[in-house]
C-alpha cells in the first residue's frame, strides 16, 4: 500500500570532527513529523560503521560515528502518521556533506549530496553511463556495470555497484561467463573490495556443472557423527532461515519427498543462514517441521554472504558426485525427477 505524505525537505549536514574517520550527521525535517530515524547500510557483509542515533525531536536528529571508507547508505525514517520508510541510496565520504531529501510518495528521494566525490561520480558518471548503455536485453545491467568497472577499477562506485548487483541478482549466469574482474587501489585492499572479490570468486564455484563447495560442509551440524551415505543419486542443498515464510511453507513437501525417497538414493542437507541470537529458533523450527535430515548452521550468514546467497529459499541439486545439476529446482520438478 502506498502512503501519500506532504513534501519533505531534509537538510543534513555531515561534518568531520577531530579524527578524519569521524562524522556527525545533523538532519532537519520540514513539513512532516517523524518519530525515529536511522542510517542503514544498503548491504550486509561490509563492516558497519560505529554510530549512535540521537532523535532530538520530531523535526531534527543527529547521527554520529566512524567511517573508514566510502559507504552506500539509506536513511530509514518513521513518520508520526505512517510506517517506516526508506530513502534512496546515497554515498557518504569522509568530510562535510549537505543532503537534501524529498518525500516522493513512498520513498524519501535523495536529490542532492554536496561535497561527496563518490556521490558526484555516482550521479555524473555511473548513472549516465548506465542510461546510455541501457537496452531491452536481460543482461544489459550486467554488461553495463561490468564495462564501467573495467574502465574504473579503482572506483568505490564501481565496487559498490557490482557488489550490489551480485547480491540483488538471483541469476548470475551472464556474470559467470565473463572473465574475472580485478580492482585497483584504493579499492582492492578495502573491506568492500575484498568482500566483493571473494563473492565474485565464489560465484564461479556455484555454476551448474561445478562441484558444490565443500567448505559449507564444515559448518556446525545438528547431528553428531554423520556417516557418509552410500548409493546417493541426488542431494538437495537447501538454504533457509528461521523467520523465512516461503522457506517454512515448503518444508511439509520436502519432508514427504525425503521420507519417500530417502531409501531410494535421495538426501537433503539444509543450511540455516541466520543470526546467532536466532539459533534456538532454528532448532525449534527443525523439530516442529520434522526436518529429520542434517541441518548445518551458517551463523550470522557468514558463509552465505561470502557466496552471494541473499535469496531464501535457495537450493542446489547435486548428482552422485556432488556436482551441481540445477539451481533452484522447483519441488514439482524435483518430484518428477525422483519418480523417474
Amino acid at each position: 500500500m502506498k502512503y501519500l505524505f506532504s513534501i519533505l525537505i531534509l537538510l543534513i549536514s555531515l561534518e568531520s570532527i577531530s579524527q578524519t574517520d569521524e562524522f556527525i550527521i545533523r538532519g532537519k525535517f520540514r513539513n512532516i513529523k517523524a518519530t525515529a530515524v536511522d542510517l542503514m547500510p544498503v548491504l550486509d557483509g561490509v563492516s558497519q560503521i560505529t554510530k549512535t542515533e540521537v532523535f532530538e525531536n520530531s523535526d531534527s536528529f543527529m547521527i554520529k560515528g566512524l567511517i573508514a571508507q566510502p559507504h552506500l547508505f539509506r536513511l530509514v525514517v518513521k513518520p508520526a502518521n505512517g510506517y517506516y520508510r526508506r530513502s534512496s541510496q546515497f554515498f557518504i565520504d569522509k568530510g562535510n556533506h549537505d543532503l537534501q531529501i524529498v518525500d516522493d510518495s513512498d520513498i524519501f528521494n535523495v536529490i542532492k549530496v554536496s561535497n561527496s566525490i563518490t556521490q558526484d561520480e555516482y550521479e555524473t558518471k555511473f548513472l549516465p553511463f548506465m542510461e546510455k548503455n541501457s537496452s531491452d536485453s536481460k543482461n544489459a545491467e550486467w554488461l553495463s556495470t561490468i564495462k564501467y568497472v573495467e574502465v574504473h577499477p579503482e572506483s568505490f562506485v564501481s565496487v559498490w555497484m557490482l557488489y550490489e548487483l551480485l547480491n540483488r541478482s538471483d541469476d548470475k549466469t551472464f556474470f559467470t561467463n565473463q572473465k574475472p574482474i580485478e580492482f585497483k587501489e584504493p579499492v582492492s585492499n578495502s573491506k568492500i573490495g575484498i568482500l566483493c572479490s571473494t563473492v565474485m570468486s565464489n560465484t564461479f564455484k556455484l555454476k551448474e556443472g561445478s562441484p558444490f563447495p565443500k567448505d559449507f560442509f564444515s559448518l556446525e551440524s545438528n547431528k553428531k557423527n554423520v556417516s557418509k551415505k552410500q548409493n546417493i543419486k541426488f542431494t538437495l542443498i537447501d538454504f533457509w532461515f528461521s523467520n523465512c515464510g516461503p522457506c517454512i511453507s515448503q518444508m511439509p513437501t520436502l519432508v514427504k519427498l525425503f521420507d519417500y525417497y530417502k531409501n531410494k538414493g535421495f538426501q537433503i542437507i539444509s543450511i540455516c543462514s541466520d543470526a546467532i541470537e536466532n539459533k534456538s529458533q532454528m532448532k525449534k523450527v527443525i523439530l516442529e517441521q520434522k526436518m529429520t535430515w542434517e541441518n548445518l548452521f551458517d551463523i550470522n550468514r557468514k558463509k552465505s554472504l561470502e557466496y552471494g546467497i541473499h535469496y531464501f529459499p535457495t537450493n542446489y541439486l547435486l548428482d552422485n558426485k556432488g556436482v551441481i545439476i540445477k539451481k533452484n529446482i522447483s519441488l514439482i520438478e524435483l518430484e518428477s525427477l525422483l519418480k523417474n
